[in-house]
């Protein structure tokens, strides 16, 4: 049996050793993951980059560089027999200091479905089992490996 992918692509952003984290909660999941959503049919990733980004954070970015593309399989965790491919860059934001993100490593989860909420986390304390799902952790062993933490 054939399966499908799907491709989600995300933005590291790390100012003044800190990284954004969100907090969402989609359709009363919560989970914490790294800014950014799905790729659009017809749409390239890094202009789904661009779109989320603006999207999410009203942020304009102004560069963007490949940090990692998912290179194990990984089930996706809402669409059942779909492969799900992500993608991330490390992107610097324009007014990156307007961003509606406070500095705390205790998840803020919106009440309401479909809402996200940012916060800055210190890099130096950022942790796998700080994320929900399985890419963005090995992104955080990654991030970590980069940046000597």
């Amino acid at each position: 049996m054939k399966g499908k992918f799907m491709i989600r692509v995300y933005a590291l952003v790390i100012h003044s050793d800190f990284i954004l984290v969100c907090d969402e909660n989609y359709d009363g999941v919560l989970m914490t993951k790294f800014p950014g959503g799905g790729v659009e049919y017809g749409e390239g990733i890094k202009d789904a980059l661009y779109r989320e980004i603006n999207e999410e954070l009203q942020a304009k970015i102004t560069e963007a560089s490949h940090f990692y593309t998912t290179d194990f399989f990984q089930a996706s965790a809402f669409h059942p027999n779909t492969q799900l491919i992500s993608v991330y860059y490390l992107v610097t934001l324009k007014n990156i200091s307007a961003l509606p993100a406070e500095v705390s490593m205790l998840p803020n989860y919106p009440e309401n479905k479909h809402q996200s909420n940012f916060r800055w986390v210190p890099l130096h304390q950022l942790l796998p089992d700080g994320f929900t799902f399985p890419i963005d952790k090995h992104v955080v062993h990654l991030l970590k490996i980069r940046f000597n933490q």
